[in-house]
């Protein structure tokens, strides 16, 4: 059997890894929004992945993000892909608002102890707030 680790997903629920979404069904696709966290320094790792997760949906908000077919956390360390299910032909907006909502979940489901992110990938993308401000 051969791993493929695009099905290896960042969270975990009670220890356990919670893979990827790829499939879909029926005439469903999965979208996956993912957001750039090497544009931010190392502060907004302050807060864990509680506050990974609270920017991540703020950048959703903005638009900031990526829509692509495939997650892009397993070729780029620094971002961070959560998927949305939806028709064909669903507009960015509607994408984008999802994403935010799933994004708002994860997070309370962080806060609340249910789910953890591993997020030392990211975190290691960060840059430090000197080479941010140019000190």
């Amino acid at each position: 059997m051969v791993f493929d680790h695009r099905c290896y997903g960042l969270f975990r629920r009670n220890g356990v890894i919670v893979p990827d979404l790829v499939s879909k069904k029926g005439n469903q696709r999965v979208y996956w929004v993912s957001v750039d966290f090497s544009i931010f320094n190392l502060r907004v790792a302050d807060n864990g992945s509680a506050g990974l997760m609270r920017l991540m949906a703020e950048q959703i908000r903005s638009g900031v993000a990526v829509i692509s077919k495939e997650p892009l956390h397993h070729e780029k360390p620094a971002f961070l892909s959560l998927p949305v299910v939806g028709a064909p032909d669903l507009p960015r907006k509607d994408i984008l608002e999802a994403a935010a909502e799933n994004a708002d979940w994860r997070h309370e489901e962080i806060v609340c102890g249910r789910l953890t992110l591993d997020d030392d990938n990211i975190i290691a993308c960060l840059r430090p707030l000197e080479e941010i401000n140019g000190a």
